[in-house]
C-alpha cells in the first residue's frame, strides 16, 4: 500500500513468516515507485525492515535486515541511487507480544518513508 498523511508519504511491503523474498506483485509496485523516486533528487528514502515477535531476537534482526535490503535492491534496480537510501533493521522492536497470529502478518513488513533533504530554512 502507498499512503500519505500529514506530510508523510510511504509504502509498505508485507512478508510471510520467515521469508525475505519480495513477491512478484510487490516487485512490480516497487518498480513503479522506484522509477518515480529516481528523479526526485531532494528526497531520501528510508527503508525499515520489521519482524513479528515469534523467533529469537537475533533471527528477527537478521530477517528484518534482509527484508529491508531486498526492498532497497528493488528500488535501486528501478533507478533510486543507493546513496539516497537509508536501510535499517528494526527487528521485533515494535512487535506486539500479545498480537494474534493474523495480526502478526502486519508486523512482518518493510516500511518505505520519504524524507526531504531540503532544509526547512530554504522554504
Amino acid at each position: 500500500t502507498i499512503q500519505g498523511k500529514a506530510g508523510q508519504v510511504g509504502a509498505t511491503v508485507q512478508f510471510r513468516t520467515g521469508e525475505t523474498a519480495v513477491r512478484d506483485s510487490d516487485r512490480a509496485r516497487l518498480a513503479k515507485l522506484g522509477s518515480l523516486l529516481a528523479g526526485l533528487g531532494d528526497v531520501r528514502v528510508r527503508v525499515s525492515g520489521f519482524a513479528d515477535s515469534r523467533g529469537g531476537d537475533e533471527i528477527n534482526q537478521t530477517l528484518s535486515q534482509e527484508r529491508a535490503e531486498m526492498v532497497a535492491l528493488e528500488l535501486e534496480k528501478a533507478g533510486v541511487p543507493k546513496d539516497r537510501m537509508i536501510i535499517e533493521a528494526m527487528g521485533e522492536r515494535f512487535a506486539s507480544t500479545e498480537a494474534k497470529p493474523d495480526d502478526q502478518a502486519f508486523e512482518r513488513c518493510v516500511e518505505i518513508r520519504l524524507e526531504s533533504t531540503r532544509s526547512l530554512a530554504s522554504n
